[in-house]
């Protein structure tokens, strides 16, 4: 019986409570039914089974008794010694421990609670039941809290985690629901910088955890309730629910919509990763006698890319920003510095630098920042469009010329094109995805209804190219209105990172009303299998793409002859034609900042060429084409309401 109260007792974790008697009535009936669960017996019985027994009861009240004080009574284990010693009558009474008193006291109250509550149930089956069946009254909880039991006196949301205490004046704040009678020590303010950083790091730490085994994702939220929180034993039972507090808010994140659902991430990289391809030539022959061999092949090593990107921001004026910003969800009192607030202030923070960063990994352009000049958000790395674009400049794809951009009327046709071409130099498409613009799914689906609606097989508008062995079609978002389109194999196209959580381990600094935000991380994207590089294009047109493993269009715009502007709303890509006479291009209309354009010259005829004066004044140096191919990219300011120069080719 002492064994198995003692074991019981500890997995429960109710050995301190017993131990300063602090076992709470619910605390003992949670005590009873796990022993019962666990030994098939109630446990009354098996107490007053164990008082027939003297020497037995008085063995086990003073071995349960030493095992959770700190006293050092005497536990003999020979039991006919301990009868020989044993006082009775009223010396037996005199002369119980401290211990034998609160453990009979709290037996006692247990026995009284059992008994309370199986009276309770008796009443309750006696009572007869309404057709309906009873009427329940729930009340709706005043503030939802994640894995939490509501405030105690020790702990905020009655989590007892260090974290949590409630002798740290900012979670007194939130369970109160009203600011400190005094103003904030800096000693306070210090803590609880440090409280927040720690928090963050843990918030990071956890990212990593989840990632490790496979548990980060888009349809993370379903797999919570899977997650085994038994390894948390060991830091005490508070530590599972502050985890599962994390959980939660890492969960709110990532369920967020994600091109990396699409193009998967490889973490590692720290500034270049080689990977080599190998492009081999025919090794198999008829056999023939002697040294008659054949074959041959070439290693080109691929770079996997990083760039540092940041995020920096300081809340001005805390006190202003929750009113204006968060005043509705305020159900804690005025005062500014709270659990509750920290929690949102990562929420929100770390939702924008997901959209951010979403949006990056698609059009992103690296352009090295301007000491002491904040960057535009698309700037920090580089996406997969333009990379993409990087791997045509390099001669490694060579893209279909002739497929420009569609419309709704033709998207179908482009398609099918599209596919027949790539299906030309492919043994086989099978396997192989096609990624297009998210924003023209629905042409797609609606030209393919009316294409193939009469069809007998027709079965509703379908991601698919008819009658071709595609694996089928991916829409990609952020990808503004490009016409960009390219077939490859899943998995191929890649996003990049050092670490995993690296940009949601938020660094936060208090300074008076003001908080500063800050984390950095790497981030890139790229391919793993590309295509052979060639020394000219010449060389690239004459292998007819046989080694290439990602298939392009070209959705480029073409200027009109003599045309001095470009319609930076149409597209950022932009081609020049013959003209009649010397033109100069002096604007790009309706430009967006955050956008790099490209003018591309497209015939030496009267070429257009660029000055550097006007909105272009601040690019490096007058841009005058002298090939075909030949390329001009700036970005906008719209502060300065400039161009700047992102990149240039001149043959």
């Amino acid at each position: 019986m002492k064994e198995k109260l003692i074991a019981l007792a500890n997995k429960l974790g109710f050995a301190a409570k017993i131990k300063d008697s602090s076992m709470t009535s619910e605390d003992w009936q949670t005590f009873a039914t796990e022993f019962k669960a666990e030994h098939g017996v109630d446990l009354l019985e098996a107490i007053k089974e164990a008082k027939k027994v003297p020497q037995l009861e008085k063995e086990q009240m003073e071995a349960f008794a030493a095992l959770f004080n700190n006293e050092k009574e005497a536990v003999n284990d020979e039991p006919e010694k301990k009868a020989k010693t044993e006082p009775s009558g009223d010396d037996k009474t005199a002369k119980q421990t401290p211990a034998d008193v609160n453990l009979a006291k709290e037996i006692a109250n247990m026995k009284s609670a059992l008994e309370e509550a199986q009276s309770k149930l008796k009443k309750l089956e006696q009572e007869p039941e309404d057709k309906g069946g009873k009427k329940v009254e729930i009340k709706k909880p005043e503030k939802v809290m994640i894995a939490g039991i509501g405030h105690s006196d020790k702990y905020l949301f009655g989590i007892p985690a260090p974290i949590f205490a409630m002798d740290k004046p900012w979670n007194k704040v939130a369970a109160k629901r009203e600011g400190l009678k005094k103003r904030w020590e800096p000693d306070q303010v210090t803590a609880f910088k440090e409280e927040f950083n720690k928090y963050a790091a843990s918030v990071a730490n956890r990212i990593e955890t989840l990632h490790e085994r496979g548990l980060l994702g888009a349809n993370m939220a379903d797999r919570l309730a899977a997650i085994d929180y038994s390894d948390f034993e060991g830091t005490g039972w508070g530590e599972e629910y502050v985890v599962r507090r994390q959980d939660a808010l890492i969960s709110y994140i990532r369920s967020l919509p994600s091109v990396s659902s699409i193009f998967p991430v490889r973490y590692g990289v720290q500034n270049k990763m080689e990977m080599t391809n190998s492009f081999l030539t025919d090794f198999s022959q008829a056999y023939q006698s002697g040294h008659v061999f054949k074959g041959g092949y070439k290693l080109q090593p691929e770079l996997a890319e990083v760039h540092d990107v940041m995020f920096k921001h300081q809340f001005e004026n805390m006190k202003k920003l929750e009113k204006e910003y968060i005043g509705y969800l305020n159900r804690e009192g005025s005062d500014p510095i709270k659990w509750s607030f920290i929690e949102w202030l990562m929420v929100e923070t770390l939702k924008k630098l997901h959209n951010e960063q979403e949006a990056r990994r698609v059009a992103g352009y690296r352009i090295e920042p301007s000491a002491g000049v904040p960057g535009h958000h698309m700037f920090g790395s580089t996406g997969i469009m333009h990379r993409l674009q990087k791997y045509v400049d390099d001669l490694k794809l060579n893209p279909f010329s002739d497929l420009a951009l569609y419309t709704q009327s033709t998207v179908l046709d482009y398609v099918e094109t599209f596919v027949e071409y790539v299906n030309n130099i492919l043994p086989s498409l099978n396997g192989y995805m096609l990624y297009m613009n998210s924003k023209h799914i629905p042409w797609y689906l609606a030209a393919y209804r009316e294409k193939y609606g009469t069809n007998l097989d027709f079965t509703g508008g379908q991601l698919e190219v008819k009658n071709y062995d595609l694996s089928g079609i991916k829409g990609v978002p952020n990808m503004g209105n490009s016409c960009l389109m390219l077939i490859t194999l899943p998995g191929n196209i890649e996003l990049y990172e050092d670490l995993p959580g690296e940009m949601e381990k938020v660094y936060f600094q208090r300074d008076l009303e003001n908080l500063i935000a800050a984390s950095w991380w790497k981030e890139g994207s790229g391919a793993y299998l590309i295509g052979k590089k060639y020394a000219t294009k010449a060389e690239m047109e004459a292998d007819k793409r046989k080694y290439q493993f990602i298939f392009l269009n070209d959705p480029v715009s073409s200027l009109a002859a003599d045309a001095t502007t470009a319609d930076g709303s149409v597209n950022n890509r932009f081609k020049t034609i013959a003209n009649s006479a010397a033109t100069v291009l002096t604007d790009i209309t309706n430009a967006d900042e955050g956008v790099v354009y490209r003018i591309t010259c497209g015939s030496l005829t009267n070429a257009t060429t660029v000055a550097k004066s006007g909105k272009f004044a601040n690019i490096s140096a007058a841009w005058s084409p002298t090939a075909i191919g030949d390329f001009l990219e700036v970005y906008y300011d719209a502060t300065a309401d400039t161009f700047y120069e992102a990149a240039r080719k001149v043959s």
